[in-house]
Parts: C-alpha cells; sequence; structure tokens
C-alpha cells in the first residue's frame, strides 16, 4: 500500500526541517531523501553491501584471540591454531548438550561455550590465519 499524500507532505516537512538544520541533520535529510528515492539504506549511507558480514567477521576474529590469549599465551603460530583447533574440536561434541541444559563449564569450555552460542566453528585453515 503506498504512503498517503498526508504521510509524504509530513516527510517532506521532516525533510525540510532537517536540511535547514546543522550539518548532521542535512547529512540524515540526504540519506532519508536517497532512501525515499529508492535506494537500499545502506546504499544511501554509503555502506558496502557486505558490511554486517565484516563486521561479524572482526567481532568473532576478536573473541578467537582473545580466548587464544587467554588459554594458549605459550603457543605462538601453528602451534596455537592446532591446541585451539583440538580444544574447539573436542569441546563442539559436548556443546549441544551443555547448550539444552543451560549450562555454562568453566575455564576453556566455558570460554568456547560463549564462542559457539555467538559464532559458528571455523576451520583450521582460518584458525592459522586468525591467531598469526
Amino acid at each position: 500500500m503506498p504512503p498517503s499524500t498526508a504521510t509524504m507532505a509530513r516527510v517532506g516537512r521532516v525533510l525540510a526541517h532537517l536540511r535547514a538544520g546543522d550539518d548532521d541533520d542535512a547529512w540524515l535529510a540526504d540519506i532519508l531523501g536517497d532512501w525515499l528515492a529508492g535506494q537500499t539504506l545502506d546504499a544511501a549511507l554509503g555502506l558496502k553491501n557486505n558490511w554486517r558480514d565484516e563486521s561479524r567477521q572482526r567481532a568473532r576474529n576478536t573473541e578467537l584471540r582473545r580466548i587464544a590469549d587467554r588459554h594458549f599465551p605459550a603457543l605462538k603460530g601453528r602451534a596455537r591454531a592446532a591446541a585451539f583447533d583440538l580444544a574447539l574440536s573436542r569441546y563442539a561434541a559436548c556443546f549441544p548438550r551443555d547448550k539444552r541444559a543451560g549450562r555454562r563449564p568453566t575455564g576453556l569450555s566455558g570460554a568456547l561455550y560463549d564462542y559457539l552460542l555467538a559464532h559458528a566453528p571455523v576451520s583450521f585453515a582460518t584458525l592459522r590465519n586468525v591467531l598469526k
């Protein structure tokens, strides 16, 4: 259902008000104008199509590094990735049971539990790349 004439008139007034405001208001008015003209909100904001994926990947990599730094501080490179991969593989088998029970284990298993609640398991190659 297309917007009513009254709704579009109101949107026009809001955009005019924003354009008359400070730089941030004018910026927002331009974005909303582009969006109303048919651009996606991401495009109107100048964001890449995959910005959400990149943001999730950065968060995942930060979490992997944090766990590795805390639980494998003496290991570096391939050895660190291998130890992490082994621990993740072993705990991944227990994770469904712990999740169903609503029970978060302690220590490394607890860190891996938190990780698996938010992220999918990763390959050894990804671990090597992230944990270099």
